[in-house]
């Protein structure tokens, strides 16, 4: 089902609002297969933002949506979204190991993992860097993943002098978040890739955007 929008922006009420609308009980309703939500902006749809319907829950969709593929319109490409959740995934992934190494003693293993991340964070941000940086919301964003970068380095060196202790982890938060916690963190990420798509379709839009963010 495709859903048309002005912006990215809308798509979590519309997303909401469509699962209340289609509520299925299993129980004395029977079965019914997953149902394929879909943003369509400028009448493209967005890969990235498309949910899977089961029952009365929400998942991601882009598996069922790569099924489905030939039945829409050629996918918004997102080379900066794409760059972002590989640039911040990486942190998270550094982060997880930091959080990780106080709970167990860590093996040459993990140190490989680290390692890289810490080079799937460097290319993801030199791909973001060679997008024009007078552009306020790439500026943003580097700037963004930039401050991200060295509060897990400083979770990594463990340096007082550097680390606020009143930050939590960052995967520990993160993890908070996604288990419908309040946390700053998550509530980032989201607004991040959220403005990061509205970028990849519409740059003029993700700075008005970010600006109503601002105010």
């Amino acid at each position: 089902m495709g859903v048309y929008l002005d912006d990215v922006i809308g798509w979590s009420a519309a997303v909401e609002e469509l699962s209340a609308l289609m509520h299925h009980d299993h129980v004395s309703q029977g079965y019914r297969g997953p149902v394929l939500l879909v943003p369509l902006v400028e009448s493209r749809p967005v890969r990235l933002l498309a949910r899977q319907l089961q029952t009365t829950t929400l998942w991601p969709g882009v598996d069922l949506f790569d099924t489905w593929i030939a039945a829409f319109p050629e996918a918004h490409p997102t080379p900066l979204t794409n760059a972002v959740i590989d640039a911040h995934q990486a942190l998270q992934c550094l982060s997880g190991l930091v959080y990780l190494a106080t709970l167990r003693d860590t093996t040459p293993l993990h140190q490989s993992v680290a390692d890289e991340a810490a080079r799937r964070f460097q290319e993801a941000h030199r791909i973001i860097a060679e997008f024009p940086l007078g552009d306020p919301v790439i500026s943003t964003i580097v700037d963004f993943l930039g401050s991200l970068a060295r509060r897990v380095q400083s979770e990594i060196d463990e340096d007082v002098t550097i680390r606020d202790p009143g930050v939590p982890n960052l995967a520990v938060a993160l993890a908070e978040g996604v288990t419908g916690q309040p946390a700053d963190d998550y509530e980032e990420l989201v607004f991040l890739i959220t403005v990061a798509l509205q970028w990849d379709i519409s740059p003029e839009r993700a700075a008005q955007l970010l600006a109503a963010a601002d105010d």
